[in-house]
């Protein structure tokens, strides 16, 4: 607790005038220097403070701005939503899918679901292949399901399949967890909602441990 004394300076100041015979003026005129060199140390303090306020409300709002952009859930959008989609918001993940490859593609979009709830801040959505004619050619599509990472509406890397991902079930699955840090080595996260993913499932930023990540999972929908 901050201690002031400017009290016990001006009582000193004024029993020292009384004591040489010096007007109390002086004495008064010490106390309110004194007061005044106390105010302005405290009004630096109090703008110091409202800095730092300051800048901590506009990180929150800009974050909560993004997640409400992105929204906290994965949309299944049509080739006319595409480019407003991917141009909206800076992180933007697209997975392209096809009915013929109904099996992997469920995989991989119940983890984008679920990655979606984790980072509000980055968009996921889902695109039709066999809808999106204009945009599998543009963009080369060639493997379902294929992800693209968007920045700033460019990408310059992609996804196929469950590459680079940790595999389970003999390969028929892949960790919540691996995704994550597949994305954040994208560079398609915000850092706090990352460390905070991870902690909610249960795993680590720099662990191969799986944890409590698959009871952690069961919180999420797996439609």
């Amino acid at each position: 607790a901050a201690i002031d004394f400017s009290g016990a300076a001006a009582a000193m100041a004024a029993s020292s005038g009384e004591a040489d015979g010096e007007p109390e003026d002086d004495a008064a005129d010490a106390a309110d220097a004194a007061q005044a060199r106390d105010d302005a140390h405290d009004d630096d303090e109090d703008d110091e403070l409202a800095r730092i306020r300051a800048a901590r409300l506009a990180a929150l709002r800009r974050r909560k701005e993004a997640a409400s952009r992105a929204g906290g859930e994965c949309r299944v959008i049509t080739q006319d939503e595409f480019l407003p989609q991917v141009t909206g918001t800076k992180r933007v993940v697209c997975t392209f899918t096809h009915v013929e490859f109904k099996e992997r593609c469920l995989v991989v979009m119940k983890h984008m679901r679920n990655a979606a709830q984790l980072l509000p801040s980055t968009r996921f959505v889902e695109l039709d292949a066999a809808k999106a004619p204009f945009f599998v050619e543009k963009l080369n599509v060639r493997v379902i399901p294929t992800t693209l990472f968007f920045i700033d509406g460019k990408t310059e890397t992609r996804m196929f399949g469950f590459e680079g991902l940790e595999t389970v079930a003999g390969g028929e699955d892949f960790t919540l967890k691996s995704l994550l840090r597949r994305l954040n080595k994208e560079g398609m996260v915000d850092r706090d909602e990352f460390m905070a993913a991870l902690a909610r499932i249960g795993a680590t930023d720099d662990s191969d441990e799986e944890g409590d990540e698959d009871d952690a999972a069961d919180a999420f929908t797996d439609e």
